[in-house]
C-alpha cells in the first residue's frame, strides 16, 4: 500500500494525478483526476481506467524500463474537447517501482496553434 502522506500530497495537487502501483492497480487518484476520467478507479487495473492506447503504451514502457514518457491524451468534458498533455514517469514505492501520471491541459494552445495554421493557410 501507498504512504498515508502520499494521498494528501495528491489531494493538494491542482491538476489530475493518478498513481499506479506496481501491481497495475490503480492505487489513488486526485479530485482532479476523478473529474477527467468520471470515475474513481482505484482498486481496478489502470487499463480499465485510462482505455487510451498511447496512455497505457507509455504506462507499460514506464513500468518496464522506468524512463520517463509524454504523451497526449484527448478528452470530452463540458461539451468540449480537450488535449491533456500526460507525463508518466516511474516512481518508487514501498512495494516496488509504480508510476504517476500528471495531466496538464493544453487545449488554449492546441486552439492557438489550429488557428495559427488556419491563418497561414
Amino acid at each position: 500500500m501507498i504512504s498515508q502522506l502520499s494521498i494528501p500530497i495528491l489531494a493538494a495537487l491542482p491538476f489530475p494525478v493518478v498513481l499506479i502501483g506496481p501491481t497495475e492497480r490503480i492505487e489513488a487518484v486526485n479530485i482532479a483526476a476523478q473529474r477527467l476520467f468520471a470515475t474513481d478507479g482505484t482498486g481496478r487495473h489502470y487499463i480499465t481506467g485510462l482505455r487510451q492506447p498511447a496512455i497505457l503504451d507509455a504506462v507499460e514502457q514506464v513500468l518496464r524500463d522506468g524512463e520517463t514518457r509524454y504523451c497526449t491524451y484527448l478528452a470530452s468534458a463540458d461539451a468540449r474537447d480537450t488535449t491533456w498533455r500526460a507525463c508518466i514517469a516511474a516512481v518508487p514505492l514501498p512495494q516496488g517501482r509504480g508510476v504517476l501520471l500528471s495531466f496538464e491541459d493544453v487545449s488554449a494552445v492546441e486552439q492557438a496553434s489550429q488557428m495559427r495554421r488556419d491563418f497561414v493557410a
